[in-house]
């Protein structure tokens, strides 16, 4: 029995040993799942910043391409005049025009 008790000691070292291990890897465990938690709410967290910013963003688009809109629009009635004005050949016809054209695109 004598050589059983240091088997038995031996095994009982390792089992703590083992044991301790387990609970270091559990706490690292832990340690980075709480690390990967407190990324996560701060992430979404900015989730209600990042609407309100992409409602902004969409708005002021939607602005701007009114605005584009419009001016196409202005652009396409001028070279029209301006290609009637060319086709009549008339410089007469020319001056005239030139005061009826409206001034919107003065900076």
């Amino acid at each position: 029995m004598s050589a059983a008790w240091p088997e038995r000691a031996v095994d009982a070292v390792l089992s703590r040993v083992q044991q301790a291990k387990r609970e270091e890897q559990l706490a690292a465990l832990q340690k980075a799942m709480e690390a990967k938690e407190a990324t996560w709410q701060r992430l979404n967290g900015g989730q209600g910043k990042i609407s309100q910013i992409k409602a902004r963003f969409d708005q002021e688009l939607a602005h701007l391409q009114a605005q584009r809109d419009e001016l196409q629009a202005e652009r396409s009635q001028l070279i029209r005049v301006c290609l009637k004005i060319v086709l009549s050949n008339s410089k007469s016809q020319l001056q005239k025009t030139r005061f009826q054209v409206p001034r919107t695109l003065t900076p």
